[in-house]
């Protein structure tokens, strides 16, 4: 266990739900409990000689430093060397999506979502208000477990279990203007067909859930163009070596003859698109350049990102495919959609998490929050007769 402040209040983080919630915010994701620390190694760029410290999380094989190479429209923060050492380089979205090195690539949603579903750690949150009534709530930590130990403005340092080490490099905006080193961190993402990327914080801040819901500075951002900002480059479907292309696994050795521009793969499991190995999606083939894949329901099946978008329920394991609303994508836990438009769920005029929170004769309640289902089951209840009391709906 471990103590928490939080506005004022010491909170007791007791044991870790195992299996629960990544963030809400980023659409197309994962989430699963914590598989030990990162096995680490070493890249070397043969480009311009640096090295990078690499760790293995999920099924991906992860620089563990922000990338450092000068090349395309790429920036130190307020131009100073030094801060390039401490952070990487700030690119712009064009440059970054042909900086990495041979074999190595920009993570895609999908590849974040692994990381989340590998580190996600959702802790449930003990206080005692001035009357003595007991209060609990879950509390996602994920960022956390990503975040480098030290380099953090405020409270927002991490305990980086798997060697991630996310550092707060901070942006560089349109008007040349470099802000938030230290106070946040941003890297690309490339699978949506647009700029976007993910964004760690220093603050706690309340971005789901009730009130009381503390998602700790983790979460998907678009509409990125105007920006430079930081990157990881990431390596799926092979092992890490020194010089970057990617090693053949096993199976890629076995069936040699199907050959996917350098490397082999599997057929029964895999398929080639324009030179790059990609797992199927639901046993089939699909286009990664306009369709995402996930699990929706309790199958895998491929989407459309034109009119599609996927999203992760808090305490879900799985993803729930949404169709764009007016072409746009929203939150599903405090938005939906009414004649093409996005609507905010509202209480008495203030906006609420739906999937934690219900709306009552005009008054906001926090659902009933049952662990004896894995994942764990929100539900509303009538508080004219009833309650809530240790997870269960009760009669008053």
């Amino acid at each position: 266990m471990r103590l928490f402040n939080h506005q004022g209040r010491t909170l007791l983080l007791a044991a870790t739900v195992a299996g629960a919630v990544c963030f809400s915010a980023l659409f197309v994701s994962g989430c699963g409990g914590k598989d030990g620390k990162g096995a680490s190694d070493t890249l070397s760029d043969t480009r311009d000689g640096q090295k990078y410290r690499t760790v293995k999380i999920g099924g991906g094989v992860w620089m563990a430093e922000n990338l450092n190479f000068a090349t395309g429209n790429s920036w130190c923060y307020d131009n100073d060397d030094s801060k390039c050492k401490q952070y990487g380089r700030l690119y712009d979205w064009e440059t970054a999506k042909a900086a990495c090195p041979a074999g190595w690539h920009l993570p895609s949603s999908e590849e974040w979502a692994d990381l989340v579903k590998t580190t996600a750690n959702v802790t449930t949150v003990t206080d005692e208000d001035e009357d003595g009534n007991v209060h609990q709530w879950d509390t996602d930590i994920t960022a956390k477990e990503l975040k480098s130990k030290s380099g953090w403005d405020g409270e927002g340092n991490g305990y980086d279990t798997y060697g991630f080490s996310a550092l707060p490099g901070g942006a560089r905006d349109t008007d040349g203007k470099f802000k938030e080193v230290g106070a946040r961190g941003y890297w690309w993402k490339s699978s949506d067909g647009k700029a976007s990327g993910i964004i760690m914080s220093s603050e706690a801040y309340e971005s789901r859930g009730t009130s009381n819901d503390l998602v700790l500075g983790l979460e998907a951002i678009y509409d990125m163009a105007d920006m430079w900002i930081s990157m990881r480059c990431v390596m799926y479907g092979g092992n890490s070596s020194t010089t970057g292309p990617t090693t053949p696994t096993s199976a890629e050795t076995a069936l040699a003859g199907n050959k996917c521009g350098e490397n082999g793969y599997d057929p029964e499991t895999q398929f080639c698109h324009d030179g790059n190995v990609t797992d199927k999606c639901g046993g089939n083939s699909y286009n990664p350049k306009t369709h995402g894949c996930a699990w929706d329901g309790n199958k895998e099946r491929a989407y459309d990102r034109d009119i599609e978008f996927g999203y992760v329920p808090i305490g879900s394991y799985t993803v729930d495919i949404y169709k764009k609303c007016g072409g746009k994508e929203y939150n599903p836990a405090t938005q939906f959609c009414e004649n093409n438009n996005v609507q905010d769920y509202k209480c008495d005029n203030k906006k609420y998490n739906a999937e934690t929170q219900f709306c009552h004769q005009n008054t906001l309640y926090n659902k009933c929050v049952s662990e004896l289902t894995e994942p764990a089951s929100r539900n509303e209840y009538n508080p004219d007769r009833q309650q809530c009391r240790d997870g269960q709906v009760i009669d008053r």
